[in-house]
């Protein structure tokens, strides 16, 4: 599911990560197109798409569609901008997930040796 920067989204885009069907249909069937921010809401919230497809969506959002500002309320700052703040995401979660990954590999480095151990200790009880 790639959209290039040049080509426009395809009409009723929203359809390929809302999580409701019935929702998705209602749009559909009344030609409600979201807002840039529902927009990037709903692509937060879709259990379809990837980390990295979500970004490319975000990336869409940025250059296709018109600048909001977020208002805020509890549990949220307000930001003058949505698309610096879609790409200030983007740029924290992968620093986040980046480090998640170094360190869920020095975890598995550190008890490989131990792992090793206790699988040499099992055979060597099956095997006799």
């Amino acid at each position: 599911m790639k959209f290039s920067f040049v080509d426009p989204f395809p009409e009723h885009y929203f359809s390929f990560f809302m999580n409701s069907e019935s929702i998705r249909e209602y749009w559909e069937e009344t030609g409600y197109h979201p807002t840039s921010i529902e927009t990037a809401w709903l692509i937060y919230s879709s259990f379809k798409l990837t980390f990295d497809e979500k970004c490319q969506f975000w990336e869409c959002i940025a250059w296709k569609m018109p600048d909001m500002e977020i208002i805020g309320r509890p549990n949220c700052p307000h930001y003058d901008s949505l698309h610096n703040f879609l790409y200030r995401f983007m740029a924290v979660s992968k620093r986040f997930l980046t480090g998640l990954m170094i360190i869920l590999i020095a975890f598995i480095l550190l008890k490989m040796p131990m792992m090793i151990i206790s699988l040499m200790r099992l055979f060597h009880q099956l095997i006799p």
